[in-house]
């Protein structure tokens, strides 16, 4: 019997947990040990919930009046129950193990229907979506810069380990699977980090391509659009990643030379601090 409350309550559990949207991303992306107690931990609220619905049906009579109805009625035949609720070693049929076979039953829908509720109050407000990712990556920084970068639609520089570069727009990880282990964007500009100092070099406009043939807007009379510009990389090929705004980039660019040849006199020389007071 202890064995299939523990089986009730870890399948409970798991229902839940993988109908319930901030839920299913915490779960993916705990492993061992952690994974199993956090299941746990809601198959026993669900179970403890549905102990507390049959005992108050209990008490008020609620499950040996239907069991007789049903028996009265012809609905269901004493005999059969004996041979299809094989839940305890007794050989005869006990009124307790309809009850405790009730009590698995609730256990498991109550989960169940929790848990799509939950998916469908956060799936019917983005913003209520984006509160559950924050939620799941809160702890991990790269992940918690990608949605920020993605909710406020504002362009990343992603650096790969071959110095190639990618500025874009992210799209909103879901991590239905745990970690993505894919970064997905909109390419805006690429190119390549020069070997010698790690400037950027922009060998492709992407941005201008989209405007030039119209590709913006739908407006170019072709099968062609924006999506089929997305660009997946692995996160592992991933060097570096930061936000991108094309102004500050243009403005360090103008004084890149002159930043670079002064880069040596950052520092006040001892000359040009003040006089110490002779007084």
């Amino acid at each position: 019997m202890n064995t299939i409350i523990v089986a009730i309550v870890l399948i409970s559990g798991y229902l839940f947990v993988t109908q319930s949207v901030p839920s299913r991303y915490i779960f993916k992306r705990s492993a061992g040990w952690d994974a199993y107690f956090y299941v746990a931990a809601w198959g026993v609220l669900f179970t403890i919930s549905a102990w507390l619905i049959c005992s108050a049906l209990s008490i008020v009579g609620a499950f040996r009046w239907s069991y007789s109805f049903l028996l009265s009625h012809g609905i269901i035949d004493k005999t059969i129950l004996t041979r299809v609720f094989p839940l305890s070693p007794a050989l005869e049929f006990k009124f307790a193990d309809l009850k405790f076979a009730f009590f698995g039953i609730i256990s498991m829908l109550l989960a169940w229907c929790v848990g799509r509720l939950k998916q469908w109050w956060v799936y019917r407000k983005e913003d209520r979506w984006i509160d559950a990712l924050v939620k799941a990556v809160h702890h991990d920084p790269l992940e918690s810069l990608l949605i920020e970068a993605a909710v406020r639609n504002f362009p990343v520089i992603i650096t790969l380990k071959s110095r190639k570069f990618y500025v874009g727009i992210v799209e909103c990880p879901r991590f239905e699977h745990g970690k993505a282990d894919f970064l997905q964007l909109l390419p805006l500009l690429s190119g390549y980090r020069k070997e010698d100092t790690l400037t950027i070099h922009v060998t492709t406009n992407y941005k201008r391509h989209y405007i030039d043939n119209g590709i913006i807007g739908g407006v170019s009379g072709s099968a062609v659009t924006l999506d089929d510009f997305r660009t997946l990389i692995p996160k592992e090929e991933v060097e570096g990643i930061s936000l991108f705004d094309t102004d500050t980039y243009t403005k360090f660019k103008e004084k890149e030379k002159e930043d670079s040849a002064r880069s040596d006199t950052l520092t006040p020389s001892p000359t040009d601090a003040e006089p110490a007071d002779k007084n």
